[in-house]
C-alpha cells in the first residue's frame, strides 16, 4: 500500500513538473516575441 501511494505521488509530481516546464517554455517564448516586437518597433 505504501509503495502504491508513493508511486502515485511520483507520477503526479512528474506530471506537474512537465506542466511547469511547458509553462516556463511558453513564458520564455512569449518574452522573446515581446523583445523582438519591441526592437522592431524601435527600428
Amino acid at each position: 500500500m505504501r509503495n502504491w501511494r508513493s508511486r502515485n505521488r511520483d507520477k503526479i509530481s512528474d506530471t506537474n513538473h512537465k506542466q511547469w516546464l511547458k509553462r516556463k517554455e511558453m513564458l520564455r517564448i512569449a518574452r522573446e516575441m515581446l523583445a523582438t516586437r519591441n526592437s522592431n518597433a524601435n527600428n
